[in-house]
């Protein structure tokens, strides 16, 4: 409280989040309801993250601005430490030479990596679902078809050699590896494969 109370509101907040904070306030006092989330300065801990809910109050013929704000510092840096978790995923998934995807529980495919991409010269929207399996060597679509169901069924890794057509309409032999995901309750959500 000794570090707040008395002080100006725009002090405590973060430099970035003034102009804005200060628009939210002439909008309350206009008497709309208003919602934002911003950063404060010079608390104990360094920065934290409020969310703040204001609403204007009528007092003695004059509107004043009640506001409600909630710490959600901790949230925030989970975002953010997911985001970074993504992108070393990104990273990780696009710098090898695997062919990476990923399926959801209904068996499609909704992520294929750059390199994978670049192998077939087709774009995402054209390999998801079952759309990769246009690629697939009429030869070995059946076995490459009934190996992931029934592992998919069994929720059990696989191992599968097929003839995938690359970008220059050559069929090119390739090994998938494939093995079932979860998430941290324990439940399925897909898999997740690699070819080389």
């Amino acid at each position: 409280a000794e570090q707040v109370v008395g002080r100006p509101v725009l002090e405590v907040i973060a430099p970035e989040y003034r102009t804005a904070y200060a628009k939210l306030h002439r909008r309350v006092i206009a008497g709309q309801a208003e919602q934002m989330k911003y950063e404060v300065l010079g608390l104990k801990g360094g920065r934290r993250w409020l969310e703040t809910h204001a609403v204007p109050l009528l007092d003695r013929d004059r509107v004043v601005h009640l506001a409600v704000n909630s710490d959600i510092t901790a949230h925030k840096q989970a975002e953010e430490l997911l985001r970074e978790s993504e992108q070393n995923y990104r990273t990780l998934a696009n710098s090898g030479r695997a062919l990476v995807w990923l399926s959801g529980p209904d068996t499609h495919c909704y992520y294929f990596n750059s390199v994978w991409l670049a192998f077939t010269g087709r774009t995402l929207e054209q390999e998801a679902g079952n759309g990769w399996t246009e690629g697939v060597h009429p030869d070995d679509f059946q076995l490459c078809l009934d190996t992931y169901l029934d592992a998919f069924e069994k929720r059990e890794a696989f191992s599968m050699v097929y003839r995938l057509r690359r970008y220059d309409g050559e069929y090119r032999w390739l090994i998938d590896d494939g093995c079932p995901r979860y998430d941290t309750r324990g439940e399925f959500i897909g898999y997740i494969g690699h070819c080389l």
